[in-house]
């Protein structure tokens, strides 16, 4: 059964890309486009399948907004509106608002909503709840961050769970890690996990090996250091500074 099917995804993916034009049923850019996306500057209304392009930061897709329905092995298109299924990459270059579901990868510029896939949600701006294997975001995440490995953001606000890592640069909420959490820089919040850092704490850290540079609060575990505590920086057990 599994031969057939990849079959016939194989002949799919080779008529498409040799095909110059795909199934077109739109009035107005309403309706059903099938197929090879070729046409610029387009604005589709409605549902979408197509092959499309694996996503580079320099690819311009010929598709400028997709609202409704998108089943691509990579989109051709700049912005999603909607629902977004694919078996490869759920991605496009400005973002998606909506929800997007991909196999491997999800990612785009900014992201608004839910985005699950298997291996890394990726892209500059996260707004909801993104779930992968590696959460990654360049400038901020705000919302809920699940990462079966890490999750990784220049500023966070919210919630980051990591299996091994959650340590965004500044963080403000909570922090999960099976191994490391915290923050490189400022944490405002809880932070949770095996070994806690910070280099400024402003909140609690929780687990076996806590410390910080700078200290507004309390640490809880089996080494807790705080830089400022000139006389006792090292404690067992609990550690305060206010």
């Amino acid at each position: 059964m599994n031969k057939y099917f990849l079959s016939l995804i194989f002949l799919l993916f080779l008529f498409v890309n040799h095909a110059s034009a795909g199934l077109d049923i739109t009035t107005r850019g309403k309706g059903l486009s099938l197929g090879d996306i070729r046409s610029d500057g387009r604005t589709i209304d409605g549902i979408s399948l197509h092959i499309g392009t694996p996503f580079r930061p320099d690819f311009d897709p010929p598709i400028d907004e997709i609202n409704g329905l998108t089943i691509a092995l990579s989109p051709a298109s700049r912005q999603i509106n909607g629902v977004l299924i694919s078996p490869l990459f759920a991605e496009n270059r400005d973002g998606t608002r909506g929800i997007a579901l991909g196999l491997l990868r999800t990612g785009g510029k900014k992201m608004e909503g839910l985005f699950i896939s298997g291996f890394a949600a990726l892209g500059n701006e996260l707004t909801g709840l993104a779930v992968s294997s590696v959460i990654s975001f360049k400038n901020q995440i705000d919302g809920i961050a699940i990462g079966a490995i890490g999750s990784f953001s220049e500023k966070a606000r919210g919630l980051l769970i990591g299996g091994l890592y959650a340590v965004p640069t500044e963080m403000r909420g909570i922090t999960i890690g099976g191994i490391l959490s915290g923050a490189d820089q400022t944490m405002y919040g809880l932070s949770i996990g095996l070994v806690n850092g910070a280099e400024v704490l402003y909140g609690v850290q929780v687990g076996a090996y806590n410390v910080a540079k700078e200290l507004h609060g309390i640490q809880i575990g089996i080494f807790n250091i705080a830089g400022n505590n000139a006389f006792l920086p090292w404690l067992p057990i609990i550690n305060a500074h206010f």
